[in-house]
This record gives structure tokens, sequence and C-alpha cells, in this order.
């Protein structure tokens, strides 16, 4: 039986103490899913240690491990008013996306819409940062937030990248924070409402 497996086994049979020590023994400690499990140890009531378990949680996120990236991206969240860790949570619900974990598919909205044929529109993109910063708060303040405010939540513009493919990262607030909205209309409003602005070479995600 491999060390893993011992490991798991005790897990299971509610022997945490034996699991945590030998999923935290070196030869564990460079493997994702050992790294994962000690996040999910450090998460049961009993040894509950929150630090411990997202420190586990991104280190096997880094390794690429789709549940560790989920779990870490959805403690980051709890937070809506720290841009850094919400950043951060993009990044890491993105990769949790694309590992095709089905949770983060349905809680992010990602897309990129960029195509040699899409015109560009030019007034936009010649204007500075600040310029389209305020343009875009300005289509969010005046078409986007008064539909979500109906129902009691908002949005808030967490990140915009000015580059060719502008990239921008959006986080419910309110009742709209945690409902998972991007398999419904909502997002393709908020898409197509940037695409009027803007023009259709734009990467839009938004959790």
């Amino acid at each position: 039986m491999s060390s893993h497996q011992e490991a798991l086994n005790a897990f299971k049979n509610g022997d945490l103490q034996k699991a945590l020590g030998i999923w935290e023994s070196e030869e564990n400690l460079s493997n994702p899913i050992g790294l994962y499990n000690l996040g999910l140890i450090y998460q049961n009531q009993k040894l509950q240690d929150n630090e411990k378990s997202l420190y586990y949680f991104k280190q096997a996120a880094l390794l690429g491990h789709g549940n560790a990236s989920f779990r870490y991206a959805l403690t980051l969240l709890g937070d809506r008013s720290d841009k850094e860790k919400l950043k951060e949570a993009f990044t890491f619900m993105k990769q949790a996306k694309k590992s095709g974990h089905p949770m983060a598919h349905n809680m992010m909205g990602g897309d990129s819409f960029a195509n040699e044929s899409n015109p560009i529109n030019k007034d936009f993109r010649a204007k500075d940062y600040d310029a389209k910063l305020y343009i875009i708060e300005d289509v969010l303040n005046r078409f986007i937030r008064p539909i979500l405010h109906k129902d009691g939540g908002g949005i808030e513009l967490i990140e915009f990248i000015d580059k060719e493919v502008i990239e921008l990262k959006l986080i419910y607030t309110g009742n709209c924070s945690g409902c998972t909205l991007a398999s419904t209309g909502t997002y393709q409003m908020i898409v197509n409402t940037l695409f009027e602005v803007i023009d259709k070479n734009i990467e839009v995600y938004t959790l």
C-alpha cells in the first residue's frame, strides 16, 4: 500500500493525526494531491486552521490541482473589499475552470471575443488609460448597475488591463455575489453593453 493510500484510509476512518503525519512528510509535500488533502484536513473542525488550510490549497493550486485552485479562489472571494485578493481569485478560478472544474465553470463568466475581422473603435482606443477607465465606469453606472440594483445586487470593476485585446475583470456584489451567473443572460448583457462602448476585441471575466 502506498503512503498516500495509507493516509487516505486514515483520513476516511477519522484518524486525522495519522493522515496528517503521512501527508506532511517530505515525500508528499511536493505532491499536489497530498498538499490538497492537507488543506482539507486543516479545514476539518477537529484540526481547523484556516491559515494552514489556505496555504496548502495555494501550494497545490500552484502545481495545477484543479480542486485546490477552486477552493483557494473561493476562500479569497470571502472578502470582496480587498482588490488584490480578488485579482488573485480571478487567476485561480480561471485555472480551475480550465482544468474542467464544474463549479468554477458555473461561477465564472469569461471569454475572449477578439477576432481579426472585428472592427476597432479607433476613438476609444486613442484615449489614454484614465479616459478609457472613466468611460467604462460610466457605462457600468448608467446601464449595468441599475439592472443589478433591482435585485439588490451590484458589480465592481476589479481590474482593467489596457492592451490590444482589452481585459476586464468584474466582481458581483450584494445579492448577486455568490450567484452562479456565468451561464445566465446577465453575463451576456454585460458583454453586449461593453461591445457597444469599446468594441468586440475584449476579454470579459466575471465572478
